[in-house]
């Protein structure tokens, strides 16, 4: 489900889904 929130908050912020999943 970690995912599914990345995918979703990286379209509200619009951070690269590669950036976020290292931030998380």
């Amino acid at each position: 489900r970690i995912g599914e929130a990345t995918a979703l908050e990286v379209r509200a912020t619009g951070i690269p889904y590669v950036f976020a999943p290292c931030v998380a």
